[in-house]
């Protein structure tokens, strides 16, 4: 059941992210829905030209599938998808930027497995320095005959956490181009702006395979 559970959850994942652009509203809408405790929303596809409602629509009945939603209904005429949220907190988590972390884990995935490497991974790893400070990094790998790889996604504001990720990164003792800082909402403009600043490497949605390409 947890590898089941872990295969729906990537699945989903990489169904947003690959489109994320055009997903952008119904991911919004559905955190907004979430944190003022909202039960339904509906998604007005009329604004749409017909291919992408027809993406955005069948993404929504996708996640149904995946039971990501409780209740799916279109209203063809109307063009408006109708969706009950599910209550469950990991549900929950997942929209609220959990999928982020699983859009990366599998992309750094598929990276690996395509150079035929061995490699070790993890999700949420937690780690506790010699003076017993905790932290926690989103995904972490360890290629065969390489040095780790560490990604820290991002599904909202992030600035005020840069500080924390430069001494952390100075900790691990991870080079710069392997400690990554995935943020939604960047553009590649901003994020090479970013890279231009900090000793960290941050990546857009877009860029985060090309930069994985280099590491491998």
């Amino acid at each position: 059941a947890i590898i089941l559970a872990v295969v729906v959850m990537l699945m989903a994942a990489k169904a947003i992210g690959d489109g994320y652009e055009l997903f952008a509203e119904l991911m919004e809408r559905v955190r907004f829905s979430y944190r003022k405790s909202f039960s339904w929303l509906n998604l007005e596809l009329g604004g749409l030209s017909q291919k992408d409602a027809q993406a955005v629509n069948g993404l929504c009945r996708k996640l149904h599938g995946y039971t990501f939603f409780s209740r799916y209904t279109y209203q063809k005429q109307e063009k408006i998808v109708r969706l009950t949220l599910q209550p469950a907190p990991a549900v929950r988590t997942f929209f609220e930027g959990g999928w982020l972390e699983w859009f990366a884990f599998i992309e750094l995935l598929a990276q690996v497995q395509a150079k035929g490497r061995g490699f070790s991974c993890a999700r949420g790893v937690k780690v506790t320095f010699p003076n017993e400070d905790l932290h926690e990094l989103d995904v972490v790998f360890l290629p065969q005959d390489q040095p780790p790889i560490c990604i820290e996604c991002k599904s909202g504001e992030f600035r005020q956490d840069i500080e924390k990720y430069l001494r952390l990164k100075r900790r691990l003792g991870i080079e710069r181009g392997r400690f990554i800082v995935c943020a939604i909402d960047l553009t590649d403009a901003q994020a090479a702006g970013l890279n231009s600043m900090y000793e960290l490497t941050f990546v857009s949605l877009s860029s985060l395979k090309t930069h994985l390409q280099t590491l491998l």
